[in-house]
């Protein structure tokens, strides 16, 4: 059963690719995912980098304040150890190498002093900046609102099953529901309860998607080295577990343009996507066609796809105006007169 990919799981998958590539795919790299306590510290497993067998720690981000503590409480335990950061800053890349601190970014900075090993490499921008997040709109919001999309009868059950379907709290199910009935967006109680002003609603979704949750969903850009990324998509996940959006979506789904832009959706691990679809971690110099990877937010326990391998049409209409392309916003501008305003009359919603 494949590992569902997390922000840390990506950052494992990219540290390995990025030392993998060091020496030209020629560097022997070991990796054992493996928690546990050493010496009273919890690590994250250990690495096997030509012979030398270290423990290594997955961080997303850390302040120089905290990277100083890590160093000072807890590094110090061990001879040696490798930071795995899906971050750093130069400040912080200056401090690891003056400290001789061992890291990998998944950017592919790095400082590395080991018996069998030692190399530094620095100056490579990090696309995976930090945010903050906008409190002003909650994700879990935008995800109850694409679920009662796709799945009209989950707006009439009790809260604790839409929550549990969707994967969100109960009282986050309770205020926006509120919130919706509010802003005018939905009527009616209980089994009763429909959405309404459908098309400002989609409008309005899908600017927000764009704005709060999708840069969170991102995990970066990839090189494809194959020859058609929709094709190996169909023949190498027989489990559903990768969708597609962008312009060939639009194509396959109402035929209103040809295109060749692809973004991929999916929780598999950066590792399998090298596997099944030939996706690498973009390098210094990027070969082939680049695809933008995002996770996925299907709630697939409960909603299936309306069509093999493709988003659902709210998402794929939010990537379809965020294009700068006049044809491609005459596409999106047709998928939401037509096909999404067709499925919200058919689920018995109001546009």
């Amino acid at each position: 059963m494949a590992q569902t990919a997390t922000p840390i799981t990506d950052i494992i998958d990219h540290s390995v690719y990025r030392l993998q590539q060091l020496f030209g795919g020629q560097l022997p790299v070991l990796l054992k995912e493996d928690k546990q306590l050493l010496g009273g510290t919890e690590i994250d497993g250990t690495l096997d980098l030509d012979g030398d067998r270290v423990p290594f720690m997955v961080r997303e981000e850390l302040t120089m304040g905290q990277l100083k503590k890590l160093h000072e409480h807890e590094l110090t335990v061990f001879g040696k150890v490798i930071l795995l950061l899906g971050y750093s800053d130069e400040a912080q890349r200056e401090y690891c190498r003056d400290k001789h601190i061992n890291f990998v970014d998944r950017a592919g900075n790095c400082f590395i002093n080991l018996t069998s090993l030692r190399i530094a490499v620095d100056g490579i921008a990090n696309l995976m900046s930090s945010r903050t997040a906008n409190r002003g709109f909650q994700k879990s919001g935008l995800k109850l609102l694409y679920a009662f999309e796709r799945a009209p009868g989950l707006l009439r059950h009790p809260f604790e099953n839409i929550g549990q379907s969707v994967g969100v709290a109960k009282g986050t199910v309770g205020e926006a529901i509120k919130d919706l009935r509010k802003a005018g967006f939905l009527e009616g109680q209980g089994e009763e309860r429909v959405l309404v002003n459908g098309r400002k609603l989609v409008e309005k979704w899908a600017y927000a998607y764009l704005e709060l949750l999708r840069p969170t969903l991102h995990r970066g850009f990839y090189n494809y080295r194959g020859d058609d990324i929709v094709r190996d998509i169909y023949e190498n996940d027989d489990k559903d577990e990768i969708h597609y959006s962008g312009t060939r979506a639009a194509d396959r789904r109402a035929s209103y343009l040809r295109g060749f832009d692809t973004t991929i959706y999916t929780n598999l691990r950066a590792s399998e996507l090298r596997e099944k679809l030939q996706l690498v971690p973009i390098g210094k110099k990027p070969v082939g066609e680049t695809i933008e990877v995002l996770h996925a937010i299907e709630p697939v326990n409960v909603i299936p796809l309306d069509y093999h391998h493709l988003v659902g049409d709210l998402i794929l209409y939010a990537d379809l105006i965020n294009a700068n392309d006049a044809r491609v916003l005459d596409a999106a501008e047709k998928l939401l007169n037509n096909e999404i305003r067709s499925k919200f009359l058919q689920n018995g919603f109001q546009w």
